[in-house]
C-alpha cells in the first residue's frame, strides 16, 4: 500500500511538472509578458533607488513598501491567460479531458506563474548588490524581505488563477485579478471608516499587514498562516469553478 500510495505521488508531480513546462514555454513565447516584466524592473528599480537617494538610508525599505500594489497591477498580467485562453480556444474540454484531476492542472498553472514570477524578482538582486557597494547593508533582514516576497507571490499569482479560471475574456481575467490583489493590499488603509468592532478583522485581511512583517526582518507563523491559508481559499475556489465549467 506504501509503494502504491508513493507511486501515485510521483506520478502526480510528474502530470503536475509536464503542465507546468508547457504553461511556461507559453509564457515565454507571450510578448505581454516582457512588456509587463519591464515595466515591473524599471518601476520597483525607480522608486528603489528613488528613496534611497531622499533618504541616504541603507534600505530597500520603499521597495518593498511598493511591491504588493506593483505585484497587484503584474501578477494577475501574467496569470490572466491561465483559464481565459482554455475556455475562448475551446481547449478547456480536451484539458479536461485527459488524465488529470482538477488538483494536478490547478497546481501545474500555478507552479508555471509562479516560476515565471520568480524570474521577474531574481533581477531585483541588484538593486541590494548595487546599494552595499555604497555601505554596510543589513543582510538578514533583507533576506527575510524576499523570503516573504515567495508567500506574497504565491498568494497573488492563486488569486489571479482564480480571476482567469471565471472568464474567457483576459482582460476581464487581469481587472478581476488586479481588483482583488489591490483590495487585499488597500483594505487596511480604509478601515478606519468601518465600525472599531471590524477593525481587527479588516486589518488582519490586509497583505500590506502581513507583508511588512517579512520586510522588517520578522518571521511571525500568523503571517505564514495568513498567506497559505488564503492562498489555499483561492485555488479551491478555482477548483470549484473549473469543476463547474467542466459539467
Amino acid at each position: 500500500m506504501g509503494k502504491g500510495l508513493k507511486e501515485s505521488v510521483l506520478s502526480s508531480l510528474k502530470n503536475i511538472w509536464i503542465l507546468s513546462k508547457k504553461e511556461l514555454r507559453l509564457l515565454v513565447y507571450s510578448p505581454v509578458i516582457y512588456v509587463v516584466g519591464v515595466f515591473f524592473l524599471l518601476l520597483v528599480g525607480w522608486f528603489s533607488m528613488l528613496s534611497f537617494f531622499n533618504t541616504g538610508v541603507m534600505n530597500l525599505q520603499g521597495f518593498f513598501e511598493l511591491l504588493p500594489f506593483v505585484f497587484s497591477f503584474v501578477i494577475p498580467a501574467l496569470t490572466m491567460r491561465s483559464f481565459s485562453e482554455e475556455y475562448s480556444s475551446g481547449s478547456f474540454e480536451l484539458l479536461m479531458s485527459l488524465p488529470l484531476s482538477k488538483i494536478e492542472i490547478i497546481a501545474g498553472k500555478f507552479l508555471a506563474n509562479f516560476i515565471f514570477g520568480l524570474f521577474l524578482v531574481i533581477p531585483t538582486f541588484l538593486y541590494p548588490i548595487s546599494l552595499s557597494l555604497l555601505g554596510s547593508f543589513y543582510w538578514f533582514s533583507l533576506i527575510m524581505s524576499y523570503f516573504g516576497i515567495l508567500f506574497l507571490l504565491g498568494l497573488f499569482v492563486s488569486v489571479g488563477i482564480a480571476a482567469s479560471s471565471l472568464t474567457k475574456n483576459q482582460i476581464i481575467a487581469w481587472v478581476l485579478g488586479f481588483c482583488f490583489c489591490f483590495a487585499l493590499t488597500i483594505i487596511d488603509s480604509i478601515i478606519f471608516y468601518l465600525p472599531s468592532g471590524f477593525l481587527d478583522f479588516f486589518r488582519y485581511l490586509s497583505v500590506r499587514a502581513h507583508f511588512e512583517s517579512f520586510s522588517f526582518g520578522v518571521l511571525d507563523f500568523r503571517d505564514v498562516l495568513y498567506f497559505v491559508s488564503f492562498g489555499f481559499i483561492f485555488n479551491y475556489a478555482t477548483y470549484v469553478i473549473i469543476g463547474s465549467k467542466s459539467r
